[in-house]
Order: structure tokens, then C-alpha cells, then sequence
């Protein structure tokens, strides 16, 4: 297992507008297909609106980084908001293929249950360790609960794929 470098400033802030733009990208692009579509809601428009949530958050702490009185950015905050940006955007990349298929709602939720454990794994292995690591402030407290509203539903449709098997 390789680890990375700890990013500079400016290569943590390019990164982070990268990642920001393709999460912002992700979660248009099912906005738009959500818009063009005449059927009721779908159950996973509330993830949606808590990946946009998270994707605030993940603004402000990088912004907050970014402005440090010493100028010194912690690496623990830096590696908490990649691993932020990079799981919020494959879990917004899954919303996005669920709405392009056009599903009706059962096999809409069939499809999320099925990615459901994918999400669990990739909190696990990004997100479980940066938040540990993390010194605790407003910030990361605020993260940890916007994640946790996305983290919800993969909980229910977890729990909802294990009765039905």
C-alpha cells in the first residue's frame, strides 16, 4: 500500500476546485435528468439534497483551510476533504446512473440496494479514518453530520436488502 505526499496549498486548492467542479457536474447532470422527467419523486432525492449539503460543507472547510492564521494547512483536514470530495462524487455518480436508467421507483431502490454495500465499503475505507484522525472542530462536526444524512439511506436499503434475502 502506497501513501501519498501531503498536498501543498495551492495543489490541495486545485484539487479541491477540481473535485468541487465534478461534484457540482455530477449532481446537475441528475438535476437536470429529475427536471425532464414527469414521474413522482424518487426516494433518493433527499440523498441528493444531502450530497449537495456535503458538498458545502466540503467548500467551507477547504476555504477554512485554506485560510489558516499561521498559513500551515493540517494534513489530517486536507485528507478529510479529498477523501470527502472523492466519495461524495462516486456516490453522486451512482445517483446520476440510477436516474439516467429511468427506473420505476421499486426497481429504482432495487438498483440503489444493490450499491448500497459499495457506499458502506468506500465510507469505510476514505472516510472512517480521516473523520478519526481529524481534529474535532464545528467543521468536521458539520461534515460528519451532512455525511451521516447520505450515509441514512444506505443504512435502510443495507438493512432492507438483508430482510429481503
Amino acid at each position: 500500500m502506497t501513501t501519498q505526499a501531503p498536498l501543498s496549498h495551492q495543489t490541495a486548492a486545485e484539487t479541491w476546485a477540481d473535485l468541487d467542479t465534478e461534484l457540482a457536474r455530477w449532481l446537475r447532470m441528475r438535476t437536470a435528468l429529475r427536471a425532464k422527467r414527469s414521474r413522482t419523486d424518487s426516494s433518493l432525492d433527499g440523498m441528493a439534497m444531502a450530497l449537495r449539503r456535503v458538498r458545502g460543507s466540503l467548500e467551507a472547510m477547504g476555504d477554512s483551510a485554506a485560510s489558516t492564521a499561521n498559513g500551515k494547512r493540517d494534513s489530517r483536514i486536507t485528507n478529510l476533504v479529498t477523501q470527502g470530495y472523492r466519495w461524495a462524487i462516486r456516490v453522486a455518480r451512482e445517483l446520476d446512473t440510477i436516474e439516467q436508467l429511468g427506473l420505476d421507483t421499486i426497481r429504482e431502490w432495487t438498483r440503489f440496494e444493490a450499491f448500497a454495500p459499495a457506499a458502506q465499503v468506500l465510507f469505510d475505507s476514505a472516510l472512517a479514518g480521516a473523520f478519526a484522525a481529524a481534529p474535532r472542530s464545528m467543521d468536521v462536526a458539520r461534515l460528519e453530520r451532512d455525511i451521516d444524512a447520505v450515509m441514512a439511506p444506505v443504512s435502510i436499503a443495507l438493512m432492507s436488502s438483508t430482510w429481503a434475502a
